[in-house]
C-alpha cells in the first residue's frame, strides 16, 4: 500500500458535526496515501531519479523467456497452469483494499465440474497455486518490521511474497521477495502508452511514464520498496509487481536500470500468472539471491560477534570474495546490511567493519557495484599499485575481486536499451558489476574527530599520500 507507519482507514467512523457540511475524500479521512497533501518528499525525488533509467514497455513474454528460461527451471509442469478467470473475486472488488484477500488465497465463489455425471464443487485458487513454494501476505496494514531500515519513513506495501520456511505476517524488507502495489485508481498509474516526448521532429526520444504527480508518486513508491528491499538483503536483482485494477505489470530492478513490461490483462492472459510459476521453480540466484552470501557457523559467528562488539540480536553474514589467477575464495563476517534511501541505479556501495576468519581480526570491507567500463581502472588494481610503490599513506589491499560465481552479479538492464520495444528517455544506462575489497584499515567517519588537531592531520596525510602518487608518477 503507501509507504506510511499506519494503515490507510476506509471511510471515517467517527460522526461528523451537525454543523458546516465536512467534505469526505481521501486527502481528509485517508491520510496515509499518496496525495498531494501528504506527499513524501523522499519518494518524490526517487521517482525523479529513477524516471531517467526505465527501460520499457518490454513484451510480457520475451521478459520470460529472458530472464526465467524453461529449460532452466526443474518441476516446471508440477505447478498449475493458468485458467482464465482465476482472478474474478479480484476484479469484482470495488475498494482496492478489497482485492488483496482473493488476490491473495482462494476464490470464495465456487465453481463446478463433472465427473461421470456427478456435480463437483471446487475453489478457484488465486496467486497462491502458482507459487506453491513461496507464502503470500496481504500486508497493506503493517508497515516494515526491519530495526535496520534507515529510510525516513516505513514502506508498507500492499503484498508481500515470502519463502515458503518463513512464517512472517507483516512487512519485512529483510526476508521479502516480491514486493506487489496495487491501485484501483487510474489517475496513480505511474505509466501509460508510448508517447513522444522530444522538444522537436528531429528529438526521437519516447516514454511511457505519465507525466502527472499522482502517477509519479506511485512510481516513488514502488521505487522506495525495491530500494528497502535491496539495501536491506544481498541481491543482484529484485523483482516487483504493479496492479492497476485489471491490468499488471512486472519490474526487475538492478543496479542499471529498472526493466518493465507491458502492461498485462492478468484475468485474460496468463502472463503474471506465469511470471509467477516460473519464479517458483527458478533457483535463488535467478530470483536475485546473492549467492556470495551465506550464513556463518555458529563458531564463526561466536568469534565475529566478539570481535566486531556486535549485540546478539544483530544477524550475521558470510561473504566470499575470489583472488588471484585461481579465484582462491576469502570468506569475511559482517552485519546484516542496513537499507538506506538509496535509488537502485549506481555504485550501491556499503562499508562494513568485518571480521576476516581466516586471520581472526578486524578489518574494512567494502562492497560495491563498480562501473564496468575499459577505462576505468578496477579500485582493487589501483591499491596494488600504489601498495607496490610503496606510497606513503595508502592502507595495504588484502584482498580484492569480481564476484564471478555467476552472471547475474553484472547488470542486465543496460543490454536492454536498444530493443525495438524500448523507448528512447536519452539517458546513458551504465554496466555495473559486484565487487568486493577489504583494506587493513578500519577508518572513523569524518566528523567523529576528536579534535581539530586530528582532522587537519588526516588531510595532512592524504595530500602527502597524493603528492607521492603524484611524484613516482612522472
Amino acid at each position: 500500500m503507501d509507504p506510511d507507519p499506519v494503515a490507510t482507514p476506509k471511510c471515517a467512523t467517527v460522526p461528523l458535526p451537525q454543523s458546516t457540511p465536512v467534505k469526505i475524500g481521501t486527502s481528509t479521512t485517508c491520510p496515509f496515501t499518496t496525495n498531494q497533501k501528504f506527499r513524501i518528499p523522499s519518494c518524490t525525488a526517487m521517482a525523479e531519479e529513477i524516471a531517467k533509467f526505465i527501460v520499457g514497455p518490454m513484451p510480457a513474454q520475451e521478459f520470460l523467456d529472458d530472464f526465467f528460461p524453461t529449460k532452466k527451471l526443474r518441476g516446471l509442469s508440477q505447478v498449475p497452469l493458468f485458467m482464465p478467470g482465476c482472478y474474478d473475486d479480484t476484479l469484482r472488488a470495488k475498494y482496492e483494499v478489497d482485492a488483496y484477500e482473493p488476490f491473495v488465497s482462494a476464490s470464495k465463489k465456487p465453481s463446478f465440474t463433472y465427473f461421470n455425471a456427478i456435480p463437483i464443487v471446487f475453489k478457484i485458487a488465486a496467486t497462491a497455486q502458482f507459487l506453491p513454494d513461496l507464502r503470500l501476505v496481504d500486508t497493506s496494514s503493517n508497515p516494515d518490521g526491519n530495526p535496520r531500515s534507515s529510510l525516513p519513513f516505513k514502506i508498507k506495501p500492499d503484498v508481500t511474497i515470502y519463502p515458503g520456511g518463513t512464517n512472517e505476517e507483516k512487512t519485512d524488507s529483510s526476508i521479502s521477495e516480491i514486493f506487489t502495489e496495487f491501485k484501483w485508481n487510474i489517475q496513480d498509474d505511474p505509466f501509460c502508452d508510448v508517447h513522444n516526448v522530444g522538444s522537436s521532429e528531429s528529438d526521437s526520444r519516447q516514454s511511457f511514464l505519465h507525466d502527472t504527480q499522482a502517477g509519479k508518486d506511485t512510481l516513488g513508491q514502488i521505487t522506495s520498496y525495491a530500494a528497502a528491499q535491496l539495501g536491506a538483503q544481498f541481491r543482484t536483482h529484485a523483482y516487483s509487481v504493479f496492479i492497476l485494477r485489471d491490468t499488471a505489470r512486472i519490474l526487475r530492478w538492478d543496479r542499471s536500470g529498472t526493466i518493465v513490461t507491458e502492461a498485462i490483462k492478468y484475468n485474460e492472459d496468463c502472463f503474471l500468472a506465469e511470471f509467477f510459476r516460473r519464479y517458483s521453480k527458478a533457483s535463488p540466484a535467478m530470483r536475485g539471491k546473492d549467492m556470495s552470501a551465506s550464513l556463518p557457523t555458529a563458531l564463526q559467528a561466536q568469534s565475529a560477534r566478539k570481535a566486531l562488539e556486535l549485540d546478539p540480536s544483530i544477524p550475521l553474514v558470510k561473504l566470499s570474495i575470489p583472488s588471484g589467477a585461481g579465484n582462491t575464495l576469502h570468506y569475511f563476517v559482517v552485519p546484516a546490511p542496513s537499507a538506506t534511501l538509496y535509488t537502485p541505479p549506481g555504485r550501491a556501495t556499503r562499508g562494513f567493519k568485518a571480521y576476516d576468519i581466516s586471520h581472526r581480526n578486524v578489518v574494512f570491507l567494502k562492497d560495491s557495484w563498480r562501473i564496468d567500463l575499459p577505462d576505468i581502472h578496477k579500485e582493487g588494481s589501483v591499491y596494488k599499485i600504489l601498495n607496490e610503490a610503496e606510497v606513503a599513506n595508502v592502507p595495504q589491499c588484502i584482498v580484492s575481486g569480481d564476484i564471478l560465481i555467476d552472471d547475474y552479479h553484472a547488470t542486465k538492464t543496460n543490454f536492454y536499451t536498444e530493443k525495438p520495444w524500448a523507448c528512447r528517455s536519452g539517458a546513458q544506462f551504465i554496466p555495473h558489476q559486484h565487487c568486493r575489497l577489504v583494506l587493513d584499515v578500519l577508518g572513523r567517519v569524518l566528523h567523529e574527530y576528536s579534535s581539530s588537531y586530528e582532522m587537519v592531520s588526516a588531510v595532512r596525510n592524504a595530500l602527502i599520500g597524493e603528492w607521492y602518487n603524484s611524484a613516482r608518477s612522472r
